[in-house]
C-alpha cells in the first residue's frame, strides 16, 4: 500500500483548513487567563502548631487589587474578620490579609478570589490546621 494518496489527501486537508482556522487552536484558548495561584502560606492541608499572623498568596502574575480578596473562615463557621487584602511592596504577586486575632484550634479555609489584568476571576480555596503539637 502507497502512502503517497494518504499524503496528498493530508496536504489537501490542511491547505485548506489551516487558512480558514479549522485546525489551528482556538482563540478561547489562546486567550485563557494566565492568573493561576502559585503558592500560598500556609500551605493547603498544611498542620500548624502555632497561629498564623497572615494569609500569603503568590500569583502567577499580579492580580488587579480591585478584583482581588481573602476571606479566612472555620470550618462550618462564618468568616473572620481579617485585615484588608494587599499587594507587597516587594513583590506585587504577594497579596496578604493579616489576621489580628489568635486563632482557635481547628481546621480553617482560606477562600480567595484574584481578578488578572485582562478582567478574568480566578477563585480558590484551600484548608489549613491550627492544633497542640502531639
Amino acid at each position: 500500500m502507497s502512502l503517497k494518496p494518504v499524503l496528498t489527501g493530508l496536504i489537501v486537508l490542511l491547505g485548506v483548513s489551516l487558512p480558514f482556522g479549522i485546525l489551528a487552536p482556538s482563540r478561547a484558548t489562546a486567550n485563557a487567563p494566565h492568573l493561576s495561584l502559585a503558592e500560598s502560606w500556609p500551605k493547603a492541608d498544611e498542620e500548624l502548631a502555632e497561629s498564623p499572623e497572615e494569609v500569603r498568596l503568590r500569583f502567577t502574575e499580579a492580580p488587579q487589587m480591585n478584583g482581588t480578596s481573602l476571606r479566612l473562615r472555620p470550618m462550618d463557621a462564618e468568616p473572620l474578620d481579617i485585615g484588608k487584602t494587599i499587594a507587597t511592596v516587594e513583590d506585587d504577586k504577594i497579596v496578604v490579609a493579616s489576621i489580628p486575632m489568635p486563632l482557635e484550634y481547628g481546621t480553617y479555609e482560606v477562600l480567595w478570589r484574584a481578578m488578572a489584568r485582562d478582567g478574568h476571576v480566578v477563585r480558590g480555596d484551600f484548608q489549613f490546621e491550627f492544633r497542640t503539637e502531639r
